[in-house]
């Protein structure tokens, strides 16, 4: 939780040698401790997906995670303007994943 931020730090201020050191130790050391904590959320979900396969009743509470979250990523896609073809292609099958999580906690 060090090499990360202290390269990003040293390429920024490499490419921008005024840049306030105090500010850039913030951004950088705040921008990866997200990204790193996303990661594990995103590990976590994969997790009770994958054994839902194995023990049935997880289905109910990976259903929710899933319609959830890909519900929200469709949503902010379709907040977005001007969408580019990835970028409509992500929001399609955010979507519909969503669409097709929903009825499984219903139905169980």
């Amino acid at each position: 939780m060090v090499i990360l931020p202290l390269a990003s730090l040293g390429i920024e201020y490499a490419l921008v040698p005024a840049a306030d050191l105090v500010v850039l130790v913030g951004k950088w050391f705040v921008f990866w401790a997200v990204v790193v904590e996303l990661g594990f959320g995103d590990v976590a979900i994969a997790l009770i997906a994958l054994l839902s396969v194995y023990r049935t009743d997880w289905l109910p509470p990976a259903a929710i995670v899933g319609a959830v979250s890909a519900g929200l990523a469709g949503l902010q896609h379709v907040r977005n303007n001007g969408w580019t073809r990835l970028e409509s292609i992500a929001m399609a099958s955010d979507l519909l994943v969503a669409a097709v999580a929903i009825p499984h906690p219903i139905a169980g």
